[in-house]
C-alpha cells in the first residue's frame, strides 16, 4: 500500500530534478490524493441522496483534480500551477456561493498551496489577492439564496472537516520533506568537512614529503654541474636519491589516480584481468628494492586466478599493498602471494614477516578511520600515509574489500576480496 502511496506521491518528479521541484512536485500530488479521496466520498453520497446537481458539480472538480496529476509532467510546470491555482480559487468561490457547501474553506488551503508551488513572487501576491479577495466577497455575499435546497449542517462539518485535514496533511509534508532536506544537508555538510580536511591534510603532507627529494636533486644537480662532487660521492648521493625520487614518483602516481577520480567519479570499465602476471609485472617495479632487502619472493598465485576489476584500479591497489609488505619487511624475509576462489569471489593475499602492527594501530585500520599518520619501514623508508586509503577508495569503486590481519613481531596479511571472472586455463 505504501509502495504505491508512494509512487503516486513521487509521479512527475525526475532524477535531474532540484529538491526545490521534487518537493513541490510531491506536495502537489499530495494535494491531489486528498482532493480524490474527498471528492469520491461526496460522489457516492450525492449518488445515494439522488443529489445529481452536486454530483454533477463534483465530477468538474475532479476532472479539474485529474489535471493536477499530469501537469507535474509538463515543461510550463510553474505557468500550469499559477493557472490552476486561479482556476480553483474561482471555482471554489462559485461553488460555495450557489450551492452553501462550505467550499469557501477551500480558498484558504489554495492560498497555502500558492504560497508553497509559485516560484514567482508578483504571480504569488497577484494570486493571493485574488483569493483574498474572493474570500471577502462570499462573507459578504453569502446571505444569497441557494441554487438547491439547503444542505444538512452535517455535510459542511464533512467539508470542514475535509479541508482543515487537507490543509494539515499539506503542511505535514511539507514539515517532514523540509526535516529530510536539513538532514540530509547536514550529512552533506559533515562529509565535506571531512574532505576538506582530508585534502588539506594531504596536501601539507605531501608539500613537506615532496620538497626533501625534489631539494636533494637540485642540490646534487648544483653540485655535479660545480664539478665539487667526486664520481664516488656522486654514486653514493644518487643510489639514496632514487630512492627519495621513486617514493615520489609513487606518491605523486597515487595522488594524481586519487584526485582523477575524486573529480569524475568514475569507477572505470572492469574486465576479467589474470593475477598472477600483473603481480610479475608490479614486482618488476620494486626489484631494487627487494635485492637490496634480500627478501624472497614467493607468488603462489595460480595462472587460472582472474578477477573482475578495472586494471588500472588493480595496479594501484596491489602496488601499494606491495609497497607496503616490502616497507615492513626485515632483511632476509619472505612475502607470500597467494589467490584462491571462493563462489563468484576471489581473495588475493599479501603476507609479509615483517614488523607487524600494534593492536591500537590494526583497530584504527580495520574501523577504516582516516589518518595520515606513516611509520617509517625496517630500512627508514618513509611514505604519505595516503596509500591505504588510496586501496580502500578504489576497491569500493570495483566491488571489492579490505581483510587485514597482522602480528606485532611476525608480520602482516593484507587480503583483498574481488569478484572473480571466469577461469582461463
Amino acid at each position: 500500500m505504501n509502495r504505491h502511496l508512494n509512487k503516486i506521491i513521487n509521479r512527475g518528479i525526475k532524477e535531474d530534478d532540484s529538491i526545490e521541484v521534487r518537493r513541490q512536485v510531491g506536495l502537489l500530488n499530495t494535494a491531489s490524493l486528498c482532493c480524490f479521496a474527498t471528492l469520491i466520498f461526496f460522489m457516492a453520497l450525492n449518488v445515494y441522496q439522488h443529489n445529481w446537481i452536486l454530483f454533477a458539480n463534483n465530477s468538474v472538480l475532479f476532472a479539474l483534480t485529474t489535471c493536477l496529476l499530469f501537469i507535474s509532467r509538463l515543461k510550463f510546470f510553474d505557468i500550469s500551477v499559477i493557472i490552476l491555482a486561479i482556476l480553483f480559487s474561482v471555482y471554489f468561490f462559485f461553488d460555495a456561493l450557489l450551492f452553501h457547501n462550505a467550499l469557501q474553506y477551500a480558498i484558504p488551503v489554495m492560498m497555502v498551496v500558492s504560497v508553497l508551488l509559485v516560484h514567482s513572487n508578483n504571480w504569488r501576491w497577484l494570486i493571493l489577492s485574488l483569493q483574498i479577495s474572493l474570500f471577502m466577497m462570499y462573507v459578504f455575499m453569502e446571505n444569497r439564496p441557494a441554487i438547491i435546497p439547503t444542505l444538512a449542517p452535517y455535510r459542511n462539518y464533512i467539508t470542514t472537516f475535509c479541508m482543515l485535514t487537507t490543509l494539515a496533511i499539506m503542511l505535514q509534508y511539507f514539515k517532514r520533506k523540509q526535516l529530510q532536506y536539513v538532514k540530509n544537508l547536514s550529512a552533506l555538510n559533515t562529509q565535506l568537512q571531512e574532505s576538506n580536511r582530508v585534502k588539506e591534510r594531504m596536501l601539507s603532507i605531501l608539500s613537506h614529503d615532496f620538497n626533501a627529494p625534489v631539494a636533494s636533486l637540485v642540490s646534487t644537480l648544483s653540485l655535479t654541474d660545480a664539478e665539487i662532487l667526486t664520481p664516488q660521492q656522486f654514486n653514493e648521493i644518487s643510489s639514496k636519491l632514487q630512492v627519495q625520487l621513486n617514493v615520489l614518483s609513487t606518491s605523486l602516481g597515487d595522488v594524481l589516480n586519487w584526485s582523477k577520480m575524486q573529480i569524475s567519479g568514475d569507477a572505470g570499465i572492469p574486465a576479467e584481468i589474470n593475477i598472477k602476471p600483473l603481480f610479475v609485472e608490479l614486482l618488476l617495479l620494486f626489484q631494487s628494492t627487494i635485492d637490496d632487502k634480500t627478501l624472497h619472493i614467493e607468488n603462489n598465485i595460480s595462472a587460472d586466478a582472474v578477477a573482475c576489476a578495472n586494471k588500472d584500479h588493480l595496479k594501484l591497489i596491489f602496488r601499494n599493498l606491495l609497497s607496503n609488505a616490502i616497507k615492513f619487511s626485515h632483511r632476509g624475509k619472505r612475502i607470500i602471494l597467494t589467490a584462491s576462489a571462493t563462489g563468484n569471489q576471489i581473495q588475493i593475499s599479501i603476507q609479509d614477516e615483517g614488523t607487524g602492527m600494534q593492536p591500537a594501530v590494526l583497530n584504527s585500520l580495520q574501523r577504516e578511520e582516516v589518518s595520515f599518520k606513516t611509520i617509517p619501514g625496517t630500512a627508514n623508508e618513509k611514505g604519505t600515509g595516503i596509500g591505504l586509503m588510496l586501496v580502500r577508495e578504489f576497491l569500493q569503486k570495483n566491488n571489492g574489500a579490505l581483510i587485514i590481519e597482522s602480528t606485532p613481531g611476525k608480520g602482516s596479511t593484507f587480503t583483498v576480496i574481488l569478484p572473480a571472472g571466469s577461469v582461463q586455463a
